[in-house]
C-alpha cells in the first residue's frame, strides 16, 4: 500500500530541476542546475550551493 502512495506522491511533485532551470532562463542565465559534474564557473549564481551537493543516491554502492 505504502508503495502506491508514494508514487501518487512523486506524480504531484513538481519536477524541481525543470523549475529551477526555468528560473534560471527568465534571469537571463544559464539552464544548468544539476549539470555541472564537479565544478562550476557561475560564482554568483543564487543555485549553486544546492546544485552542487552530493545527490543521495551518488552516495549509494
Amino acid at each position: 500500500m505504502t508503495e502506491n502512495t508514494d508514487q501518487g506522491l512523486n506524480q504531484k511533485m513538481p519536477d524541481i530541476i525543470r523549475l529551477i532551470r526555468s528560473v534560471q532562463r527568465i534571469e537571463g542565465n544559464p539552464e544548468c542546475f544539476r549539470t555541472a559534474v564537479c565544478a562550476c564557473d557561475q560564482i554568483d549564481c543564487c543555485w549553486r550551493e544546492y546544485c552542487l551537493f552530493e545527490k543521495p543516491e551518488d552516495k549509494e554502492g
